[in-house]
């Protein structure tokens, strides 16, 4: 029983950290060209943080009633972590052994993809 809860924390927070590297690179070139250099920096340090800490920060907020665009986003927020959670428990029995294979699969094309480019641009 231990191990499937772990099972679907791991899987949980790796849905969560492939959401937020989809967002980290659609926001990137947005941060390039309209803000300081080192926020892309910052926006991967907080994935990496987020990845090895092994700890969550739980922050309670309640409700205001004379601020509705606030309650409307945090129920958005609310609504996207209980379905990222569903989906986590519903997929945990199948995509957490294959999980680590797929992820790696995908930063190796990433990576390779990056270098070909790189070297592509020196030899011009």
């Amino acid at each position: 029983m231990i191990v499937d809860i772990y099972n679907e924390y791991a899987l949980l927070k790796s849905f969560k950290s492939f959401l937020l590297i989809i967002l980290i690179l659609l926001v990137r070139k947005y941060l390039n060209k309209n803000a300081f250099k080192s926020a892309s920096i910052i926006l991967w340090a907080f994935l990496f943080i987020y990845l090895i800490c092994p700890y969550q920060i739980l922050i309670r907020i309640e409700e205001f009633n004379s601020n509705k665009v606030f309650n409307f986003i945090l129920y958005i927020l609310s609504y996207i972590d209980s379905v990222i959670r569903l989906m986590s428990q519903k997929a945990s029995y199948v995509l957490y052994p294959i999980n680590r294979y797929i992820v790696t699969v995908i930063i190796l094309c990433y990576v390779l993809y990056k270098y070909i480019k790189f070297n592509y641009k020196l030899q011009q």
